[in-house]
């Protein structure tokens, strides 16, 4: 469907583009402005300021204006002085400056009388108090990128060195496990893509850019782009309150600049600049059934089982005569213990990850065309996973698989300048991010048929959909997964983006307006669980080992899909006015206009549900599921929506010069006062477009309505009813519309539709409100002291919900012998989906609704959902030529009622799950420090041997994450598994008031975090102290209400230069990851939180114990 902009963004639009004609201004670039005055404080107009680029000599002009006032508003990344003449003046010059990504200095000219000759020259200081800027974030320079310790060499590892940035993704490789999704596709194969929580934010709400072109994988929320680390110049991190040229991002904006060539002369590029060529091929060793952490989980030989109501086999042995043929046949593939009677741990097998990467740079200057950059950059890696959880894959040896990515990204730009104050930027880039992900290897060959499944087309078995990839099937228990991987996908992004912003001086005000566009494409080709997958959870025996064995999952998951092709659209337009009020007072203000979109569909495979709708393009579908074209849907299923997003700031710098305020402050120019307010609106994560797609009739995720059979998944176990398989599909071709219906579909084979997840029409768009108050003192030349509140609500939030839930009223008279028919089944878990016969006579089709019984657990993913944060931080950076360092703490606490779309909520009670999100750290204490070592003092001659020595580290110290409690049951009667994102049951455990006794100390403890005893699946076990024991309850523990063990952990270099000639030198490192080999439990998922779970209240994981390694590197 057609979507036009509207009147009201047509005016907007137009005006923007009259004013400007529209590049990322502080996206790579900084600005200078100031006043010049003479001694007796009067302005002095019409004077020339010249600022020049100190390494690559390029210098721009500016006049001062009527009121004294001169400005530099688009100056690239580097090192600059200014200076002025005037007759009757003695001239000036101020060295030292440097501007970073978004820099806004203001520097104050004040002249002395005096002769020609006699110069005067100001050094600049190395840090600034921010006296006009009112965004919250900071610099990282290529002097600290390259001197931490690094394990990887990302420079997304040092996005936490900033306040209010949660150091690692919460995000598990189970988190999403729906057909052909998969968790973030990490950069170069193994390298962070940046789902961190900013400032409470989600995830997958940052934003990415590298020299101004938009390099987000927005399936995932990352970075698809990291360059070399020493092709940087720097990043900056905006963790609150950017500008209103920034959009589209709730969470932080980072942004990456690279080296520029040395020097520009001519009105033609003169030099083009190689920024890096890297060659990688990196074996990852101590490697464990998780990367980098030991992850332990029961080996399943014993044969014991038992069940709630007792064991159900004497002396809780089963028998092998009643093993199941897929279970005596995949036994051989779970490994037998070796660390202790009942545990598995591996470090045998080995990560491999290739890396080639390279780019180039190229800057000029052009007296007609203005400063004109180019850059591209290409990266090719390959990755061999012994354990490819990430893509649903398996947690023990011998299923490998292998991953084939390639990434590039083109971006230009022209920075021109018209007059002493006019400046306009313009940027296009274009960006590729390939994926093959995941391709199993490992277990691939043996037919599902030689495993004890029944196969073929028409039978109760599996039909192979993927024969190319038929293997040991995959089979998921609560502490280990086994078999080929079934989310790998071939996934292709293409993301085009263009800005153009454009600044003027007028007056005590500089005016910026600007346009953007971006439009991505998304091509993928999943393996959508095409050969099957099976999940035990206990929920017949109350032991998922037991039921694999007997045969008798909880549940079976099929599907089929096309290749589908996500399609997003972004335009928006800006202005903002940074007033000079007065000369220690900046008033910034703007507003931003933004088209907001949901994902489309090339082909509009995507339905939704609309409540007693009939579909008039599938005119045989089920009531209730519509499609693109249909009365209310268009082809995004939500309409599109024009958001406007005020912003607002201010800074005010004290100018007491006298008395005790005066010592308390500084004196004028050494403090400020600043504070901001501004709503910032998101966009739709693209994960929902591919867990929403395809659905029947152009694919079909199957999930059994109750436990099946194992060697034949479409017989339920319990009764023997036969489901109908619909594999393989007979998918129509494209192009239904209500003029061109297709009429001919069976919908009775899909039914009842299981695992489908959309978003309702009446959805929105997702917004947060961030506000922050922050005070600077700079305590001497070259340390600055910061001390802010931050904090922020979201609204909108996307979550994830039954749609047609069980209803316990309806279960529960059910429950009860008495009150059925004979041979009916009673009401019980699991059992939303059956048909039952009251004592009456009348037939009860299941207990879900509002959608009926042609529907199974199908899911919305609705904006209900809402997050709280409030921070307290403090900085204090200190540069100096001996050292450098950055102090970072952060006390915070975030509140949400889901931290994904991974996290089910309660359909009868949104604000039932509303806990502490998954990366809540109320304590986060890092320091980043390079010092040069002075050994030539100590020995008192400087030789070669004592010269070029330095140590760098990063230490941190932080509270834990918060363990996140669940249960595998049903004890709600919502039948809530699968959520078309996952296999997590919206139920939570039982507990009872008593000490959680958290270990300080858990490997002393067994491995024992906190008191399991308190704690029961919400069936209530027998001997459980909770009473009552009602059924039809969702469990009294709060999803996340404490916390795991804390970090306390030092990477460490140490590194000598070795001088050849001038400009060429050898850097020997010696570095050193967790220097004191502290056993580091510290992660979101360290604990386990699983009540149905024999290793609950565990410690599971731990992070990489010490790693030393020795680097060389040429430098010229």
């Amino acid at each position: 469907m057609r979507r036009s902009f509207g009147i009201g963004a047509h005016c907007l639009i137009v005006a923007v583009l009259i004013f400007s004609y529209a590049s990322a201004r502080a996206q790579t670039t900084g600005s200078i402005t100031g006043s010049a005055k003479d001694p007796s404080g009067s302005v002095i107009p019409d004077i020339a300021i010249i600022c020049r680029n100190v390494d690559t000599a390029a210098q721009q002009n500016a006049t001062t204006n009527v009121d004294g006032l001169y400005a530099f508003t688009a100056l690239p990344v580097g090192h600059y002085e200014i200076e002025t003449f005037r007759p009757g003046f003695k001239p000036y010059k101020r060295t030292g400056l440097t501007i970073d990504v978004g820099t806004k200095l203001q520097i104050d000219i004040t002249l002395e009388m005096g002769e020609q000759s006699q110069q005067v020259t100001v050094s600049d200081t190395a840090v600034h108090v921010e006296t006009a800027d009112t965004q919250v974030g900071g610099v990282i320079t290529s002097t600290d990128l390259t001197a931490v310790a690094l394990n990887g060499r990302s420079v997304t590892d040092l996005l936490s060195l900033e306040p209010a940035v949660v150091p690692m993704s919460t995000q598990q490789p189970d988190s999403i496990v729906m057909a052909g999704v998969t968790v973030a596709i990490a950069p170069s194969g193994a390298l962070n893509a940046g789902n961190q929580s900013i400032s409470g934010q989600r995830e997958d709400a940052n934003g990415f850019m590298v020299n101004g072109g938009d390099v987000k994988e927005l399936m995932n929320g990352g970075t698809s782009i990291v360059p070399n680390l020493d092709s940087i110049a720097e990043f900056r991190i905006l963790t609150n309150n950017f500008d209103a040229e920034y959009g589209n991002y709730s969470g932080g904006i980072i942004n990456v600049v690279t080296q520029s060539g040395t020097k520009v002369t001519g009105p033609c590029p003169t030099i083009t600049t190689p920024d890096c060529l890297a060659n990688i091929l990196t074996k990852e060793l101590d490697h464990t059934v998780s990367a980098n952490e030991p992850y332990f989980f029961p080996a399943c030989n014993s044969t014991d089982a038992s069940s709630p109501t007792g064991c159900v086999f004497p002396g809780a042995v089963i028998p092998q005569s009643v093993w199941s043929e897929p279970a005596k046949h995949l036994l051989q593939y779970i490994p037998a213990p070796n660390s202790g009677e009942s545990t598995f741990s591996s470090g045998s097998e080995n990560k491999i990850v290739r890396d080639d990467k390279w780019s180039f740079r190229s800057d000029s200057n052009h007296a007609r065309w203005g400063q004109l950059s180019a850059y591209y950059f290409f990266d090719d890696y390959t990755v061999n996973n012994p354990y490819p959880a990430a893509v649903g894959g398996a947690s023990v040896p011998g299923f490998n698989a292998l991953t084939f990515g390639r990434a590039q990204l083109i971006s230009l730009g022209d920075t021109k300048t018209f007059g002493a104050s006019s400046v306009n930027e313009l940027r296009f880039s274009f960006m590729r991010n390939a994926n093959d992900v995941g391709q199993p290897q490992g277990g691939v060959g043996p037919s599902l048929a030689s495993q004890g499944f029944m196969t073929g087309v028409g039978s109760t078995g599996i039909v192979p959909l993927a024969p190319k990839i038929e293997g040991i099937e995959n089979v998921r228990f609560n502490s280990f997964v086994m078999g080929v991987p079934i989310t790998n996908l071939t996934q292709a992004n293409n993301t085009y983006s263009g800005i153009d912003h454009f600044s003027r001086v007028i007056g005590d005000h500089t005016l910026i307006a600007g346009f953007q566009f971006s439009l991505e494409q998304v091509n993928v080709n999943p393996d959508a669980t095409f050969n099957g997958s099976f999940l035990f959870t206990g929920s017949e025996t109350g032991s998922d080992f037991a039921d694999f064995l007997l045969g008798v999952p909880t549940n079976y998951n099929q599907a089929s899909s096309n290749s589908y092709y996500p399609r997003h659209k972004y335009a928006a337009g800006f202005g903002q006015d940074s007033w000079r009020v007065k000369s220690n007072f900046t008033l910034n203000f703007g507003l931003r206009w933004e088209l907001m979109q949901y994902w489309s569909e090339k082909y509009n495979q995507n339905p939704t549900f609309i409540l007693g709708e009939q579909s008039k393009v599938y005119p045989t579908a089920p009531t209730s599921l519509v499609y693109v074209g249909d009365a209310g849907v268009p082809n995004t299923l939500v309409p599109q929506g024009h958001r406007f997003s005020p912003r607002l700031g201010l800074a005010y710098s004290p100018s007491v010069s006298h008395g005790i305020l005066s010592k308390i402050l500084g004196g004028p120019g050494k403090s400020s006062i600043r504070a901001g307010y501004g709503i910032f609106y998101s966009v739709i994560e693209g994960n929902t477009a591919a867990i929403d797609e395809p659905q029947p009739p152009y694919g079909l995720s199957y999930t059994s309505p109750a436990p099946p059979l194992f060697a034949t998944p479409f017989v339920s176990a319990a009764d023997g009813s036969v489901h109908v398989n619909p594999f393989p599909l007979n998918v129509p071709p494209y192009g239904a519309s209500p003029a061109n219906p297709i009429t001919n579909i069976d919908f009775s084979s899909f039914l009842p539709q299981a695992g489908m997840t959309a978003p309702p029409p009446s959805n929105t768009y997702p917004y947060t409100e961030n506000y922050f108050a922050s005070i600077e003192r700079q305590l001497s030349t070259n340390t600055l002291l910061s001390l802010s509140y931050v904090g922020s609500q979201a609204h909108h939030l996307l979550v994830v919900y039954s749609a047609n839930p069980g209803n316990r009223a309806l279960c529960l008279p059910l429950s009860d012998p008495t009150a059925v028919a004979s041979g009916s089944p009673t009401c019980g878990p699991f059992g939303e989906d059956k048909t039952y016969k009251k004592a009456s006579g009348n037939v009860i089709p299941g207990t879900r609704g509002p959608l009926g019984p042609n529907f199974a657990n199908d899911d919305y993913d609705a904006t209900i959902g809402n997050s709280n944060y409030n921070a307290f931080e403090a900085t204090l950076r200190h540069s100096g030529r001996e050292g450098s360092f950055l102090i970072s703490y952060t006390f915070s606490k975030s509140i949400d009622q889901a931290s994904s779309i991974s996290d089910p909520v309660n359909p009868y009670n949104f604000r039932a799950t509303r806990a502490l999100s998954a990366w809540d750290l109320p304590h986060d204490l890092v320091a980043s420090y390079v010092f040069k070592l002075p050994l030539d003092r100590v020995t008192k001659r400087a030789t070669s041997l004592t010269d070029g020595w330095s140590i760098s580290g990063i230490t941190r110290i932080s509270s834990g994450f918060p363990v996140t409690l669940s249960a595998d049951g049903d004890n709600s009667l919502q039948g809530s598994i699968p959520n078309g994102v996952n296999n997590k049951s919206l139920d939570l455990p039982d507990i009872i008031p008593g000490p959680l006794n958290l270990s300080s100390q858990p490997q002393n403890n067994g491995l024992l975090y906190f008191n399991g005893s308190l704690f029961s699946d919400n069936g209530c076990t027998p001997g459980f102290k909770l009473s009552p024991c009602l059924l039809g309850t969702p469990g009294n523990a709060s999803r996340r209400f404490f916390h795991g063990p804390g970090a306390f952990n030092t990477d460490l270099a140490l590194a000598k230069d070795v001088h050849i000639t001038e400009s060429k030198a050898l850097e020997l490192r010696l570095e050193t990851f967790n220097l004191f080999n502290h056993t580091q439990f510290f992660g979101p998922a360290t604990v386990n939180g699983d009540v149905d779970n024999p290793l609950f209240g565990h410690v599971v994981s731990a992070l990489a114990p010490r790693l030393i390694q020795l680097a060389l590197k040429f430098k010229f």
